[in-house]
């Protein structure tokens, strides 16, 4: 699975890197810097419904459960998992948020969410902003679907009920997306959806990485 519209490259080693280098190096501290002296966030909707899907908000507990590829989060008792998402190779990326649910609690709900395909009872996909608005009331967004489900046009829906969710806040201004110049998919999303180029950036682990934005007003 490709994570790199989520700012992170391949997993790291963890037999190699102490916890606390791993979560203050790898998960693109660039990024998360930029939140010092955030000590509150507005909520996000547990469940963000669209026409045809549902993005459930997983908590620390259900993204180390999902790491595991065990069947003890809630939610899927009700949906199903085949591909393990967040399972298997990338496991480490769950447990990164997990673990930084755990220690900044305000950023629940706007991390990683199961994007379900309601008809299907199927998780086919994750979106989420990587973490809570900074005092700018900026976020960076990121998403991926499952290949085999790609080509229904469920990454722009799924980005759209994401950027509207943030809209009712009132505490989001500008909404980011990182992304690889050559990921020909991804770049037509953010288009699609109004976002218009920022910057272009060398990221620690991905390299070269195009910025696209997209103001926002409640």
């Amino acid at each position: 699975m490709d994570f790199s519209t989520y700012g992170c490259g391949p997993a790291p080693d963890f037999d190699r890197l102490p916890l606390s280098t791993t979560l203050n190096n790898v998960f693109c501290l660039a990024r998360v810097s930029r939140l010092r002296g955030v000590t509150d966030a507005p909520r996000l909707p547990h469940i963000i419904a669209t026409e045809r899907l549902d993005l459930i908000s997983f908590s620390a507990e259900e993204l180390w459960s999902l790491s595991r590829a065990e069947a003890t989060v809630p939610e899927l008792r009700f949906f199903s998992n085949p591909e393990h998402i967040l399972g298997g190779d990338d496991a480490w990326i769950a447990t990164i948020f997990g673990d930084r649910l755990i220690a900044e609690p305000r950023h629940e709900g706007w991390t990683l969410r199961g994007i379900i395909h309601r008809e299907e009872a199927t998780i086919i996909g994750h979106a989420g902003f990587h973490l809570a608005p900074d005092e700018e009331g900026m976020v960076e967004v990121g998403y991926t679907i499952l290949p085999t489900w790609r080509g229904h046009r469920y990454a722009t829906e799924a980005l759209r009920g994401l950027i509207d969710a943030a809209r009712t806040t009132n505490a989001v201004r500008t909404i980011q997306a990182c992304i690889a110049p050559d990921n020909a998919a991804s770049l037509a999303v953010v288009g699609h959806l109004g976002f218009t180029f920022s910057a272009a950036v060398i990221d620690e682990v991905d390299g070269i990485e195009h910025c696209y934005t997209l103001e926002v007003s409640p």
